[in-house]
């Protein structure tokens, strides 16, 4: 099947957003103890994962009822996707910003999402500014072919060390990602693109694999575009000003400390 494609998640308008802070804390939905949801979304999620091809994803297999509750790591054994470890801290993908930081703030997205382009450079500032935190790019590739080249080829820059390094550049394009513009863009920030190509068929299991998780967790956690953030133990939808991404933060550091 075709890659399905979603839709990108835009800046809310400013008639749905009268209190700047109020809708920040509205968008703020905390994954709680729901197991019946639970066992529901980690069925659909495997159901997703063994539709997905090789240089395709399937559809978004939508679950009807609440956003509000998602899949908990106190209920997720170790090597559950949905764990805090597999959803924060997944060994296989490297980490931006403070690796010590005491808050992870995990991003799906896609290159080819005008709105993932338009959030970058604030996610970055805030990011920079804030010093404490660990940012994990996860890949979502929807949009397409040269989307999912695109991931799979960042993916495969791993083994140089230089996750990051490519997965700015490609974010930081002016104009749709294809994939000799990948190539170009890829080489021109300093990646050996003929030994990232060389790894990608060399691990193309694994990395497929990578994205078929991401795809999962994203279904699970019922989000229907890029971007979308997962900041401490809060989803977040869409593209934000920093304001807005400063106050999510603020919440989930005090969630995670109890308070």
């Amino acid at each position: 099947e075709m890659l399905g494609r979603k839709r990108s998640n835009s800046q809310p308008t400013a008639r749905n957003t009268p209190m700047h802070l109020h809708k920040a804390r509205s968008l703020l939905l905390w994954y709680g103890l729901v197991k019946p949801m639970i066992v529901k979304r980690e069925a659909a999620a495997q159901t997703t994962m063994n539709k997905t091809t090789d240089n395709s994803i399937s559809r978004r297999l939508f679950i009807t009822g609440s956003l509000a509750f998602m899949a908990m790591p106190a209920l997720a054994q170790d090597g559950d996707i949905f764990s805090e470890q597999m959803i924060w801290r997944d060994p296989s993908i490297p980490v931006a910003g403070n690796v010590k930081g005491d808050l992870t703030i995990v991003e799906y997205s896609d290159f080819n999402c005008p709105y993932c382009r338009k959030v970058f450079p604030v996610m970055q500032k805030v990011v920079r500014e804030d010093g404490n935190i660990r940012l994990v790019y996860k890949l979502w590739p929807i949009f397409g072919p040269a989307s999912v080249y695109s991931a799979q080829l960042v993916l495969a820059t791993r083994g140089q060390g230089k996750y990051v390094q490519a997965y700015d550049a490609l974010m930081s394009s002016t104009s749709r990602v294809t994939e000799a513009g990948a190539d170009k863009t890829l080489a021109a920030a300093g990646i050996d693109v003929s030994r990232a190509k060389q790894d990608l068929q060399k691990n193309k299991s694994e990395i497929e694999t990578i994205l078929k998780r991401h795809h999962a967790q994203a279904d699970g956690f019922s989000f229907q575009g890029t971007p979308s953030f997962i900041i401490g133990k809060f989803r977040l939808f869409g593209a934000h000003d920093e304001e807005v991404f400063k106050q999510a933060i603020a919440d989930a550091r005090k969630m995670l400390k109890g308070g």
